[in-house]
């Protein structure tokens, strides 16, 4: 395994990816080289949900664009991605590593030649139906058509905010709700509190991710970095000729949770699902972002154990 930081040389492309563009740069290349056709996120507005679709031209490849904190049904997207390996056409599967390892496991040995995987480092896969209830209610409040959701703005705040926004026929709209949601775990699948898929060994020939780490002074800037971990010789030759300026690095330097360890699970998520299937999303987030009841009760809990704490060392400190 190789680990590259990588950013596209075309900034607009750059800035419309969630990290340095280097997924846009390999599947246009793939597409070029292979003639083949790319499977990955799509986030469909009108059904508020995401899907797996597939790209038989570079033109479309704007549509995988971008992050989507929110589980993908890949279903129909394997299906025709088997169906193209089937009859012969070369595929550029991406997702996360849970799903590349599905599509992998489907794929009949005599096809996987032509079978090329691509996942993500990937924080655990959140609950599609808490994002469309999410993005439901905040649309009531609006009143007007959702037009584009991004769920992490860099353009306007930066690579590394957590911000999301909407688009409206009028309007946008920023928030950090849906972030704090993502961020405090509770509505990931229960499997990703034990990924299977963690760490260095992985499944996929590339695995892409943001270059959190040490830093390259003179290569990093805010327009954001992908961080590039080649483990096939086949995802070497998909790095041949990209649109990328690429730097090998010492992986050591960007070792990130999201890459080794799964997430535990937070004590209090029974009492989130409880809350959301009892209640109106709005109190879910309350609960989620820390002006719930619960939260609050959660706060003197915690407040009180560290004055006791605190205390305790007092009277050590008194006795000795």
């Amino acid at each position: 395994m190789r680990a590259y930081v990588a950013k596209h040389t075309k900034d607009d492309i750059r800035m419309k990816s969630r990290s340095g563009g280097a997924f846009f740069a390999i599947a246009q290349r793939f597409m070029d080289e292979y003639d083949g056709v790319v499977y990955g996120c799509y986030f469909d507005i009108g059904e508020k949900v995401a899907k797996h679709i597939r790209i038989d031209n570079s033109a479309d490849l704007s549509k995988l664009q971008g992050s989507k904190y929110v589980q993908s049904d890949s279903s129909d997207g394997m299906k025709q991605a088997l169906i193209d390996l089937h009859n012969g056409k070369k595929v550029l599967f991406s997702g996360t590593a849970c799903q590349v390892a599905g599509i992998i496991s489907a794929c009949p040995k005599v096809e996987k030649n032509n079978l090329f995987t691509l996942d993500i480092v990937c924080r655990g896969i959140p609950s599609p139906g808490v994002c469309t209830a999410w993005l439901n209610k905040k649309m009531e409040s609006i009143d007007d058509e959702l037009v584009q959701f991004d769920f992490r703005n860099k353009s306007k705040f930066g690579w590394a905010a957590a911000k999301e926004t909407i688009y409206t026929n009028s309007k946008q709209y920023d928030s950090d709700e849906y972030a704090k949601l993502f961020y405090g775990h509770n509505m990931i699948r229960p499997s990703c509190y034990k990924c299977l898929y963690r760490g260095l060994n992985r499944v996929s020939d590339i695995t892409l991710g943001d270059a959190w780490g040490v830093g390259e002074a003179d290569f990093f800037d805010e327009k954001g970095i992908s961080l590039v971990l080649v483990n096939s010789n086949r995802g070497e030759k998909m790095m041949e000729d990209v649109d990328l300026y690429v730097r090998e690095v010492d992986i050591q330097n960007y070792m990130q949770p999201a890459l080794t360890d799964s997430f535990k699970e937070p004590a209090d998520r029974n009492a989130f699902w409880r809350k959301y299937h009892s209640s109106d999303i709005l109190d879910v987030m309350l609960f989620e972002n820390g002006t719930g009841l619960f939260k609050v009760k959660r706060y003197v809990r915690k407040a009180a154990y560290q004055l006791f704490r605190r205390l305790g060392k007092n009277d050590e400190n008194l006795s000795k």
